[in-house]
């Protein structure tokens, strides 16, 4: 194993197998998206899945895994680790010849080898794997859910038949019964559509014009995360391991104190150097009256939450819950007039199933700021207040401003890659 390695990126020019052009387009690509560089660089058509095993085999010194042979490992190989240490350190065993411990894993890094065999009592043999095979392994070998960063939007696919279909919205507003079942599940995001038998693992994405001088390879909705940030892999050991729901208890006091202003998050936003920061940004109630922000990534008709943050009892619930823009009149109204909107929760009942689903104090006013880059909507931001207050006159000039100050700071970050081609971010 080598520790001084070339980047996947520097692997890739040198082998000619790449253009600084075509970095310039994955590295976009990865800000917009998240994921690892050789995950993108798989999405846009640049390589296929087996290319990439290889080159990260060579480029990190380690064997390859066949994801055969991974996804067919003997149940008795599998039992020596707990699943839930498997999914907590993102690997699997497959192989077992009475001393070593043979695993596949997307980052085989010499110091996380020795940790993990310290950890098992056992020699431990890398073998390393896309992370696009990563996950689709770990669900169908342990029934982990694949983080939203992986899952696929079926009208997005150019070849439907050979891919699974995944994202559908947990929360529906279909018959008068519908606050009271949803409120029950506990696994709200179920696969639509699952092919059980589909060994596809690549997500494709509709398109989305992101930047200036956009590029049709930028295609898909806007996911705000980086490879080893909690956004990508958010929340994936939720209390579904223990098979009971989490309550975490709210501390109001705490939260007033940690209230912020607006200008305060739009220097964050100035700041930000990632999605992942903008997201955490975004989310921070910056008004004493304010209960919780969920922030939502948008695909095609669907909201996706992907972070939420304030009084919310199960916060562990966020990342599932998908809803149908259409059903929400303050969705609706912010993404078709393109300004943010306030409302009372009388005026929209999704709002209120949403504020149940994640265990928020049912809100006394709700406001909702979209944002969007080239023109295409790729967020809603939903901010809750307390019960019984609503919010101030201000908050809607606010939330417009910090809407802008995204859109923004998406934009320089997409100038900054591409002004810097040779300092690719997470290229691994």
């Amino acid at each position: 194993m080598v520790r001084d390695r070339l980047s996947l990126s520097d692997v890739l020019l040198q082998k000619g197998l790449l253009t600084e052009r075509d970095l310039i387009r994955a590295l976009r690509h990865q800000l917009v998206y998240g994921g690892r560089l050789g995950t993108n660089l798989v999405e846009l058509g640049y390589l296929r899945l087996d290319h990439l095993s290889s080159l990260l085999a060579a480029q990190r010194g380690v064997s390859a895994a066949d994801a055969e042979v991974v996804e067919h490992a003997p149940p008795s190989v599998l039992e020596r680790v707990d699943p839930a240490f498997c999914v907590r350190n993102r690997i699997i065993p497959f192989r077992f010849d009475g001393r070593s411990l043979h695993l596949a894993m997307s980052d085989p890094d010499p110091d996380r080898v020795v940790a993990l065999a310290a950890q098992l009592g056992r020699t431990v043999v890398p073998y390393v794997l896309p992370e696009l095979r990563l996950h689709h392994l770990l669900e169908r070998l342990y029934g982990v859910k694949r983080p939203g960063r992986f899952l696929r939007d079926p009208d997005g696919s150019p070849d439907q038949s050979q891919r699974r279909h995944y994202l559908g919205p947990t929360v529906s507003m279909a018959g008068a019964s519908a606050v009271a079942r949803h409120l029950n599940l506990t696994r709200m995001m179920q696969p639509a559509g699952l092919d059980p038998d589909s060994s596809e693992d690549v997500m494709v994405f509709p398109a989305l014009d992101v930047g200036r001088g956009s590029d049709p390879e930028l295609a898909g909705t806007l996911q705000v995360a980086t490879v080893d940030e909690e956004l990508v892999f958010l929340d994936e050991l939720r209390a579904e391991n223990s098979g009971e729901e989490l309550e975490i208890p709210i501390d109001v006091s705490e939260l007033e104190a940690q209230a912020i202003g607006p200008g305060d998050v739009a220097r964050e936003l100035a700041l930000a150097r990632s999605g992942t920061a903008m997201a955490r940004a975004l989310v921070r109630p910056f008004l004493r009256e304010t209960a919780a922000s969920i922030l939502f990534c948008v695909r095609d008709q669907l909201a996706v939450a992907c972070l939420g943050e304030g009084r919310l009892r199960r916060p562990q619930m966020v990342p599932d819950l998908v809803v149908p823009i259409e059903t929400s009149r303050l969705f609706g109204e912010a993404a078709q007039t393109r300004d943010c909107v306030r409302g009372r929760p009388d005026d929209d009942d999704l709002q209120l199933l949403i504020a149940e689903y994640v265990g928020m104090p049912p809100p006394g006013e709700i406001a909702v700021m979209p944002v969007f880059l080239s023109g295409r909507l790729v967020h809603l931001l939903g901010v809750y207040s307390n019960s019984g207050c609503e919010l101030p006159s201000t908050a809607i000039a606010d939330l417009q401003m910090l809407s802008e100050r995204t859109t923004g700071t998406y934009l320089r970050l997409i100038e900054e890659l591409t002004a810097r081609p040779g300092e690719p971010r997470s290229a691994r």
